[in-house]
């Protein structure tokens, strides 16, 4: 990443300090990748990685407003990294139950993951908002509808297209 792309990372995450929910859409499109290709170092389990992503972007948005922005980026990653640790050692607390080959990702899973995340790169960062705010945050239509000033309406319509375009089934995303 270049230095005008970490000074762009810093202002950005000064603007989700302040509220604005489009910079943390454009925060999550240009860090997402990142932030997994940096996790996937430490673990190959595609689902824990995804979990610690998802949490990574929630303390950000927690957090955006207590941090001197010095080098965001390298604050984004280590967040990144404590919560794969937190995701990592809570489930090795339930993993004595699994089989060795249950707990690891199998290259199918890496080929449909990376797949999926081409896919969501064609999308634009109001898409990519709605779907972090009802999928991630857990958002429901109502809430969704008055953070972006849509109706309700338009955030079901603009959803089910969305997953059409990312042909994937609603629970996976």
């Amino acid at each position: 990443m270049t230095k005008e792309e970490k000074i762009e990372i810093n202002y950005l995450v000064k603007q989700v300090a302040n509220n604005n929910s489009e910079a943390m859409g454009i925060l999550y499109q240009k860090m997402y990748k990142v932030v997994f290709s940096f996790l996937f170092r430490y673990s190959y389990n595609v689902d824990y990685i995804s979990e610690a992503v998802d949490k990574t972007f929630d303390t950000i948005i927690q957090k955006s407003n207590r941090i001197v922005y010095v080098n965001c980026y390298s604050w984004i990653l280590t967040i990144g990294k404590n919560q794969l640790r937190n995701v990592m050692k809570r489930e090795s607390k339930r993993k004595s139950f699994l089989t060795k080959q249950d707990s690891y990702v199998t290259e199918e899973d890496i080929c449909e993951k990376l797949d999926i995340q081409k896919r969501l790169d064609m999308l634009s960062a109001e898409e990519k908002h709605i779907l972090y705010l009802l999928h991630l945050k857990n958002c429901d239509y109502k809430e969704v509808s008055k953070i972006l000033h849509m109706s309700d309406s338009t955030i079901r319509r603009r959803e089910k297209e969305i997953i059409k375009t990312l042909g994937v089934e609603d629970e996976r995303i």
